[in-house]
C-alpha cells in the first residue's frame, strides 16, 4: 500500500485531483492522505473527484501547519458538505504527544461525528504506550496505523 502525503496546498491538490483518474483500479493499492492547510474551493472539488472517482484517500483532521491547526471543525464542515454521499475515505489523526494526552477527547468528538467515513487512520508522529494504542483500536474504527518516525532511537 502506498501512502502518498500532501499538505492540501493548490498545486497538490491539483496534482492530485489530475491523478485520480491513472490510480490502479484496485482502490487499496493507493491512498492518498490530505493534511488540509486551509479550507479552498480547491480542497472541496479535489474531495469530491477523489471521492467520485471512488479513491481510497485519507484527510487529516488535526493538521499540524496551516490556517486550519487547531480548527478541526471546519476540515469536517468541508467533509460533511462535500462528501456527503460517499464513505471511500477515512479520517486521518496525527497522533504524538500532544494528542496522546487528549485521547478521550479525541474519541468523544470522532464518535459524535454524522460523517460516513470508512474508518479512521491513525498517523503516529511519535512513541506512544501500548495501552493508547489499545484504546484508540478498541474504540474507533481504525483501519490504518502509520508509523512515521523523523528519527528512531538507538
Amino acid at each position: 500500500m502506498y501512502f502518498p502525503y500532501v499538505r492540501g496546498k493548490q498545486f497538490e491538490l491539483i496534482a492530485l485531483r489530475d491523478l485520480c483518474g491513472l490510480f490502479p483500479n484496485e482502490i487499496l493499492k493507493t491512498s492518498p492522505i490530505i493534511e488540509p492547510v486551509k479550507s479552498s474551493s480547491t480542497l472541496k472539488s479535489s474531495l469530491k473527484e477523489l471521492a467520485s472517482k471512488n479513491v481510497n484517500f485519507n484527510v487529516v483532521i488535526n493538521p499540524r501547519v496551516g490556517d486550519l491547526k487547531n480548527n478541526r471543525q471546519v476540515i469536517i464542515d468541508v467533509l460533511t458538505e462535500n462528501l456527503q454521499h460517499y464513505n471511500n475515505y477515512q479520517l486521518a489523526v496525527i497522533i504524538d504527544a500532544f494528542s496522546s494526552r487528549q485521547l478521550e477527547t479525541l474519541i468523544e468528538f470522532i464518535d459524535g461525528l454524522s460523517l460516513n467515513f470508512n474508518g479512521v487512520t491513525l498517523i503516529h508522529n511519535s512513541e506512544t504506550t501500548t495501552e493508547n494504542i489499545e484504546l484508540l483500536t478498541s474504540s474507533l474504527n481504525v483501519v490504518y496505523n502509520l508509523i512515521y518516525f523523523s528519527k528512531t532511537s538507538r
